[in-house]
Formats: C-alpha cells, structure tokens, sequence
C-alpha cells in the first residue's frame, strides 16, 4: 500500500513539473498572452516586415473590405477594428505577423524590438485599459488655473510649390482632421554642450526610457480621443513616429517659452535639420513635410516634450507648459504638465492637436471672442465662452471640461477642423468625387457593346476665406484636397450599379484627379435606347453626382 501511494505520489509531482515546463515553452514561445478576452472588434496587428511597402498593403487590405486603422507604429504594427472576414483576409497576407485582441505579455513584447515594446505598451494602456505605472501612481491635483491663449498664431506668407496638383504643397501640413497624419514626437534633453545656450544651461532633466514610454502612451491617448468622436471622417488614422531623444545646449524648462527659438533650432539642427533661432519654424515644416512623405501620410506634426520631473511646478519659467501653432506644425508639451501631470497629458495634447488642425480656444481667459474665425473652412468661434455658447463641453474649452467622461469637440471646433455637416462619416472636406462621361458617337448606333471613355477625379472642397483673430487677417488657406479615387460604378438604365466593364487607363483606381477610364458593356445591350449612367466613389466614401449618357442601339 505505501508503495502504491509513493508511486501515485512520485506521479503527480512528474505531471506537475511536465505542466508547469509546458507552461513556461508557451509562454516562451507564443505570440500572445491570453487575459480575458475582448470583443469590442479592437484589434493589435503585428507584422513580420519591417518595410512600409507590406505595412500600407495590410493597411489597405482593412479599409478595402469596411474595416478602420486607429493607430499605426510603422512599420511593426497597427491598432484597427475588425471582423471576422478582415481577420481571415489579414491571415492570409503573408506580411501579418499574428493578430491579438488581449493585452499581450510584457515578457513578449521585451523579445521583439524597442519599437514593437512601446507599440505593445500603447495597446495595453490605451485599448485594453492596463494602467501605465507612472500615470497609475501619478495624483494629480485639481486642474490648474490658465493664463492667457495656448494657440500660436503662425506668421504670414508660408507657401510652397505643389508636387501635384491639388495635393498638400511642403508648406500645407495639417489643413484638415482627415486621413492618415504622422505625429512626429521628438524628446527634448539638455547636453551641457555646445548651442544656442551660450554658456550653456546647467543640467537639471534627464530622460528615463521609462517615462519616455509613459508619455508615448499619454500622447497616443490623445490621438484616441479623435478616433473616437461620432461623425468624424473615415479614414481618420493617427501615425507614431518616434525621433527618440535629441539634445540641446538649453534647459528648456528653467527659461521662459520666449527662448524655444534657442533650443528647437539646437534639437533640430541634431537631428539633421539645420536651424537658427530665428528661422526654425522653417526647418521644423521641412522635417514635417519629410516624415510624412516617408511614412506615406496625408498631414503631419511635430510634438516636441520637454523634461520637468524635477521643475517646481512642470511649467516654462514666467508660466505656460503646453502650446501649438495654429495649423501646424509644432506641438509643444512638458512632462510635468503645468500641474495637470503625467498622467492628464492625454488631455492636453488632444486640445493641442486641435489647435494643429485649426480649432481655437474657447475658454474664457485665452480671451477668444466669437467674432473669430479660423481653419481651412474658415468657420466662426461660436462656442468661445466669451458671450458664446456655454453649454458645450469641449475639448477646446475650460480645463475643467477636459478632464468631464462626456467631453467631445463643439460644433465650431468640428467646423474649424473640417468636421463640418457630417452626414455619417462623410464631412464637408470630402465632398470632392467628380465624374465626368464623354457621349457615344455615332448615335444612333449598331454597336450592341458600346466602349465608352470618362475620367473621374477629387476637386478640392473650396476653402473659406481669410482666417482672422481680433479682426486681424492672418492666413488664406488655399485649396487642397487629400481624396483619391476608390472606385468607379456603372448601371444600364435601371439596372443595379457594378463594376465589370471598368478598366482605369492606368490599370489601378487610385488617383486623386484625372483618373481615365473606359467603360464597355460585359454583355450585348439589345436594340433600343438606353441611358448608361457612371458614378465614382472616393476613399472616404463620398459619392459623386451620376453622369450619363443616352444612347439609341439599332
């Protein structure tokens, strides 16, 4: 009898130790790891590529077949919402890595690159709800008082040359909220070193990689806000792109904001855009313009954070932590947040964000008036607190409505960012689908398989006029339009619209203006007339008006 219990004995303690070494090889060597599961359709996509040719396709792939890209951490992975038919689709692209809908294991994403660790890192703060240890430990106090407008009016007389026509020039980096846009963040450390702090700044702000990984959550937490709005235009796809730490001779934070020029220009110019304090905006648009032109994006910014663990009160010295440049194309932030902390800098950079893209203050003290009027639509403040309308909470008014579960973005903030007389997820911006069908000849005919020839094309929405502040006239946005053609539909009469017949001349439906095409009937039209009617759709999914032609078939 003890030796059939010592033997049972002997048993279990090998089935453990055979389970627990199973254990430890799939935790070792499975992709993912399984908390409880989620079914809200967010999904993590991970590559095995590291070229942004793969990654776009898989991009593509999701917006083809209904699905949208929330985020991308290019050129490893992307945030989307998915079905099971993307998923299945997305299986079969040989660039996909594996998909997870769990928070995946701090231990995994540790074997897969820095990159990939801080992409992991934001879906399990920001979509699967896995505090960052920072911001969990971080208690902010009550909101901070503000002083004065945080939005920096940009000076006049920014133009450059188009590339195409009606395309974004190098000078028009975030007209508007829509596509795909590269946030650019650059971390900002003093060096003790040579620069435009002469002597230079004692050292008082030293990165950790740790809280640098803190604030691409916080800031990636702001471009979710975005994401997130009812209405908005589809594709709304926000880009990270981490330039990593760049040095400066200045301790940005013991002086006043007045001195940026100094130490943006040192940082620029280390990263290998050179500047002066003087001319830094300049090389700043040009580093702008480049990253989105690399990373394959229709807009573009750049946020530059600056340290201030160890500043008294995380604000530039005379007061002020956090600005943005009207349009584009500088965002700036400070660790500490001006007494709002780490962990509300989601707050603060999705209210510079708007700025980026056009919306004004509306909080009493920036002194807004509801006379204003900015951004590419060139629309009203009407919601500046100022004698306008108070009963909004909005993203770009009083700090005490940031921080409210049921912020959103006021009806002038939607207008001036472009957000105008949403109809679904089809904005004012969009609305730029044209189609044009040139008539059959001879007509009548005896040709029961008419060819016939049209273009289609994305006229720029017209922009609104002179954008002015205090009845000052600061900016004329001119036209410009980021839609392409998606696709082409034709229908014989009453018939139902389809696709067969459409050939693009230049094999690919996928430009933004004069895209050719021909138009030849799959099967023999019998003798009659006939109306032959083509209607084109962009890629917000804006529909043109129906051009036809009649046409007798003897």
């Amino acid at each position: 009898m003890k030796t059939k219990m010592k033997t049972r004995i002997v048993r279990y303690i090998l089935l453990a130790i055979l389970c627990g070494a199973l254990t430890l090889i799939r935790m070792t060597n499975d992709a993912y790891a399984a908390p409880a599961a989620r079914s809200d359709g967010t999904a993590f996509v991970m590559l095995n590529t590291q070229d942004m040719a793969s990654m776009h396709r898989a991009i593509e792939l999701v917006r083809d077949h209904g699905g949208e890209v929330l985020q991308v951490y290019p050129p490893d992975a992307f945030v989307a919402l998915l079905t099971p038919e993307i998923e299945q689709a997305l299986a079969q692209d040989s660039a996909v890595r594996g998909i997870e809908k769990n928070a995946l294991a701090s231990a995994q994403a540790e074997r897969l690159g820095e990159n990939m660790q801080n992409a992991a890192h934001i879906w399990n703060t920001v979509f699967r709800d896995i505090p960052d240890p920072i911001s969990a430990a971080n208690v902010p106090g009550p909101i901070p008082e503000q002083h004065g407008s945080d939005a920096l009016i940009p000076p006049p007389g920014e133009k450059a040359a188009r590339s195409q026509a009606n395309a974004p020039s190098a000078t028009q980096t975030s007209e508007f909220m829509a596509g795909t846009i590269v946030y650019s963040i650059m971390f900002v450390e003093s060096n003790g070193g040579a620069g435009n702090c002469s002597p230079a700044d004692t050292q008082t702000e030293n990165w950790s990689a740790k809280r640098r990984a803190t604030v691409l959550s916080e800031i990636s937490q702001g471009m979710a806000f975005w994401t997130a709005r009812a209405k908005r235009p589809a594709p709304l796809t926000f880009m990270l792109d981490n330039l990593g730490v760049q040095t400066t001779s200045c301790e940005p934070i013991t002086r006043s904001f007045g001195d940026h020029g100094k130490w943006l220009a040192d940082v620029l110019t280390a990263y290998g855009y050179p500047a002066t304090p003087n001319d830094y905006r300049v090389a700043a648009r040009t580093l702008v313009n480049d990253r989105r032109t690399a990373l394959g994006a229709h807009w573009g910014f750049l946020i530059v954070v600056v340290d201030s663990l160890n500043d008294a009160d995380g604000s530039y010295l005379g007061g002020g932590s956090a600005f943005a440049e009207l349009n584009g194309p500088i965002q700036y932030l400070t660790y500490e947040n001006g007494g709002w902390g780490p962990s509300r800098m989601n707050l603060t950079a999705a209210h510079e964000t708007g700025h980026i893209f056009g919306a004004l203050d509306e909080y009493t003290v920036s002194g807004c008036s509801t006379a204003d009027h900015w951004g590419y639509l060139d629309v009203r403040n009407t919601s500046c607190n100022n004698g306008g309308i108070t009963s909004d909470v909005s993203i770009m008014g009083e700090g005490s409505e940031l921080d409210k579960p049921n912020v959103d973005v006021s009806t002038s903030a939607r207008g001036a960012i472009g957000w105008r007389n949403p109809s679904g997820k089809i904005v004012d911006v969009v609305r730029t689908s044209q189609v044009a069908l040139t008539p059959f000849l001879p007509d009548p005919t005896t040709d029961t398989t008419p060819t016939y020839s049209g273009s289609a094309s994305n006229q720029p929405f017209p922009p609104g006029g002179c954008n002015t502040l205090a009845g000052i006239c600061y900016r004329t946005p001119e036209p410009v339009t980021i839609s392409r053609v998606k696709q082409v539909l034709w229908k014989l009469d009453k018939g139902d619209y389809k696709r067969k017949g459409l050939v693009p001349s230049d094999g690919k439906f996928d430009q933004e203006t004069d895209e050719a095409f021909t138009l030849t009937p799959t099967s023999p039209v019998a003798p009659g007339k006939h109306t032959f009617r083509v209607q084109v759709i962009n890629n917000f999914g804006h529909k043109s008006a129906v051009a036809k032609d009649t046409l007798t078939i003897q």
